[in-house]
Formats: C-alpha cells, structure tokens, sequence
C-alpha cells in the first residue's frame, strides 16, 4: 500500500515529503562542526578545538545484561578555557538503555585545546558521536 498526495497532476509519495522537509531544516551536520557562540567570528576563520583528555563512558549495566550496543550523537560546547559545559542529545540509537546519560557524563569531563578566532580562544559547539559496543 502505498500512501501518495496528489499535488495539481503530479503524485508525490508521502515519504519523499518528509525526506524533504527534514533536509530543509536540518542544519549542517559535519563529523565535527564548529560554530562560535560569538557571533563576531565568521565561522569560516575558527580552528576547532583538540581533544587533550578523554574519559570513557562507563557501559550502562541494563545495556551489559541484554548484550546491547548503540551511539549517542551528542552536541556540547566547548568553552574558552578547553570545559565542555552544555551537551544535548541529537539522536541515540538505542534510547532506553541508558546510553545518553552515560555519554553525557563522559562528555562533560572532556578536556580540549579550546577553539581559536584568529588565535584567540571562543567559546565552539560541535557534534561528537560515542560508541558503546
């Protein structure tokens, strides 16, 4: 069965709508995206941050006990001073595991090279995938 909206003479599948709206509002979605908080710096001229400390996420023990594995997409700011302060959740492949608050509680004990504007330290979001296999 297939759903379809008629639209003058053309036939437009349904799912093909949906695809369509959710290209147009997505926003730029690279592996890692930097956008300064500070408007005054055009994104173009910012440096991403470097990742200089790392804490692994600790496995959610439901997780464990049902062999199950997922990835948190997450989006979390870097701050000046190398902190990761704010971090949401963009999509999980497993919700109800426990998955997002074990990335999220990682995430914020990450440490960076903070992102430069012309050498000087702003305050970057990006997105950051954890795995949990």
């Amino acid at each position: 069965m297939r759903i379809a909206l008629r639209v003058e003479r053309f036939v437009i599948p349904v799912y093909l709508l949906v695809l369509a709206l959710l290209l147009a509002i997505q926003r730029p979605n690279p592996a890692f995206c930097a956008g300064d908080t500070d408007s005054s710096c055009p994104p173009e001229r910012i440096e991403n941050p470097r990742l200089v400390h790392r804490v692994s996420p600790r496995y959610p023990a439901e997780a464990r006990r049902e062999h199950v594995w997922g990835e948190v997409t997450l989006e979390a700011q870097v701050l000046k001073d190398g902190s990761v302060s704010e971090v949401k959740v963009v999509k999980c492949t497993s919700p109800r595991h426990g998955f997002e608050a074990a990335a999220i509680e990682a995430v914020k004990q990450w440490r960076y090279e903070p992102g430069t504007c012309d050498g000087k330290p702003v305050d970057v979001w990006f997105q950051v995938v954890v795995s949990f296999r």
